[in-house]
This record gives structure tokens, C-alpha cells and sequence, in this order.
């Protein structure tokens, strides 16, 4: 499977920007934690994902999908335990519309 980096991530000691190829032989395992946590994307849905804005995280969302949100700006949430730090950092990143 083709997969293309969502977000800045580092992998065998590379760095790798959004829209960057990620390599091949990644374990399959490593691979479905980065698209279900929105690291990475399959090849074609990374032009889609790019021209539709990021939503504004909000006190309504599930840790879940604030996890998912935070992922998706770039942010590694997995050690936050509450909204209102997920919420934070996503903020901290200034890329959050006002």
C-alpha cells in the first residue's frame, strides 16, 4: 500500500513533510495506526484532504475525534488525557482558524 504522510512524522530516522511518499516496508501493523490516526493517508486522498480545511476543534468532539483532529494538524495528542489539553495543543499550533 502506498501511503503519504499527513502531517511531519519521522520514521527509521527520517523526517518526512505532508505529502511526502513514506517508504516501502513499513509493517502493515505501523501502517493502519498511521491512517487510523490520520499520520498518513493512502496516495490519491492526500489531494483531497489538502483542499478541504481543517475543523476547529471543539468541547462537543469525543477525545476520540479530538485525537484524530489533533493527528491531522500535525500534533501528537496520545499522552493528553482530557479535551481541554487536546484542544490546547492543536491551538498552540497557530494554524487554528479564529
Amino acid at each position: 500500500m502506498k501511503l503519504i504522510a499527513n502531517s511531519l512524522m519521522e520514521y527509521a530516522g527520517k523526517k518526512y513533510l505532508p505529502g511526502q511518499t513514506l517508504p516501502d516496508g513499513v509493517p502493515e501493523e505501523l501502517q493502519q495506526k498511521w491512517l487510523r490516526v490520520g499520520y498518513a493517508v493512502k496516495g490519491p486522498e492526500m489531494k483531497k484532504q489538502i483542499d478541504e480545511p481543517l475543523p476547529v476543534p471543539s468541547e462537543s468532539m469525543t477525545v476520540a475525534q479530538l485525537r484524530e483532529l489533533a493527528a491531522q494538524y500535525g500534533v501528537d495528542a496520545e499522552s493528553a488525557k482530557t479535551k481541554a489539553e487536546i484542544i490546547g495543543l492543536i491551538k498552540a499550533t497557530g494554524k487554528v482558524p479564529q
